[in-house]
């Protein structure tokens, strides 16, 4: 059984995809296991993925998303574009939780995502990243 505790400290690439999976689930949903690790600054986890990749990401309990479209070009420190790559489709996901004053949450978040990528998404490189919010409706302070 998955418990908060583990899901903070244990390494992801010692889990199973099941536990990733439910300790993503479990860290940003589950306000009981909020309680317990001292989880009470509100975050947002953003996620860009390519669409035909983003059925991976179904098993998530909820999010926002939004379309959108990636461009990127390998250039020279000098400025010189050495290749294009075309503009792709991509979805943009947003996903509030909340955080530990040290972060420790949000980090876990990120490693966790990580290692699912290797495991099953395969992105060259999954685009993830976390911001603090100063307001929000979402989590019980209003």
């Amino acid at each position: 059984m998955l418990t908060p505790n583990f899901c903070l400290s244990e390494r992801p690439e010692r889990m199973t995809e099941k536990e990733i999976k439910g300790c993503i689930n479990g860290l940003i949903f589950n306000e009981k296991w909020q309680r317990e690790v001292g989880a009470t600054d509100p975050e947002s986890l953003n996620i860009v993925i390519l669409r035909e990749k983003a059925k991976h990401l179904n098993f998530l309990q909820g999010y926002t998303k939004w379309k959108s479209i990636g461009t990127w070009r390998q250039v020279t420190p000098e400025g010189k574009v050495i290749r294009v790559f075309p503009d792709e489709k991509n979805i943009s996901l947003q996903i509030e939780f909340l955080d530990r004053p040290d972060e420790k949450v949000g980090k876990q978040l990120l490693k966790l995502f990580t290692e699912l990528n290797k495991r099953e998404i395969k992105e060259e490189l999954l685009y993830s990243y976390t911001v603090p919010i100063e307001e929000t409706t979402l989590h019980k302070k209003y």
